[in-house]
């Protein structure tokens, strides 16, 4: 039996108004758990749009600086009496709830700060040692429930992080196309596969203008373009295809990488 899961999203600066509606069926009590910068811009938005409602956040909790198991098990207790993870921030942040989720049977909901990478929309995990080098994938078809994409905070966030975001998307096409030349693929890689095309295709025609309002912190159309597609796009083919097709020698190198600190300098 395959079983393909598929996260639905909210894009906006008033994104996180759908947070009652959406996360009420799920339960009523949420740990919010981020990076500090992100919980700093997120939390008291996330605060407000819960006020008054039926869901109560039991605590807000660092994730801890590193996606490792030993800030997973920290994690543990602080979530014991919550029905829900809300996972605020960048791509170690989200995956540490995102793999604390998965193993303690919870639902999680990703509210990404900035718009680097496509975890906040994928199933997969990376679990890092404390010291930064890379210890594991930890794979899973569940990716998070709902993804609150609040494009006002990531319009405020430091461009650089857009600029990566923009490299990992572009990227993400021409892994899956390169990797699945001469193959037959099955349903779902081939979906994946085809929907790539949407990593690269916005980059050329409206990332130089979504640096630029980035950088005058304006959400914009072209932005919120950008914003989707590195988040969304990305993440969907993440989720669609099989692992061979999106591990290329950029990955290979950037684990080996990660033995070095200067590399997360």
């Amino acid at each position: 039996m395959q079983k393909a899961l598929f996260p639905g999203y909210t894009v906006g600066p008033d994104a996180y108004e759908d947070i009652v509606n959406i996360c009420s069926a799920y339960g009523k009590k949420a740990a919010i758990i981020g990076g500090r910068k992100a919980l700093a811009a997120a939390e008291p938005q996330i605060r407000k749009a819960v006020e008054d409602s039926g869901i109560e956040i039991t605590g807000t909790f660092w994730y801890g600086g590193e996606a490792s198991r030993e800030n997973m098990d920290m994690l543990r207790p602080q979530v014991a009496d919550a029905d829900m993870i809300f996972a605020v921030g960048g791509g170690k942040a989200i995956d540490t709830c995102k793999v604390l989720a998965h193993e303690t049977n919870r639902p999680f909901f990703t509210f990404p700060t900035i718009a680097s990478t496509c975890a906040s929309c994928t199933s997969l995990g990376i679990v890092y040692h404390p010291d930064g080098s890379l210890r594991e994938y930890s794979f899973s078809k569940i990716p998070p429930n709902h993804i609150f994409i609040n494009t006002e905070i990531i319009a405020n966030a430091p461009a650089r992080y857009l600029w990566a975001g923009m490299g990992d998307t572009m990227a993400k096409h021409y892994e899956c196309t390169i990797s699945s030349r001469n193959d037959v693929p099955a349903h779902s890689d081939a979906m994946g596969i085809a929907l790539s095309s949407m990593c690269a295709a916005p980059i050329l025609r409206w990332g130089k203008q979504a640096m630029a309002d980035c950088e005058a912190h304006k959400v914009t159309p072209e932005l919120t373009e950008i914003i989707e597609a590195i988040i969304i796009s990305t993440g969907y083919v993440s989720n669609f295809v099989q692992v061979d097709y999106t591990t290329g020698m950029a990955h290979a190198m950037y684990n080996g990488f990660t033995i070095l600190p200067s590399t997360e300098e």
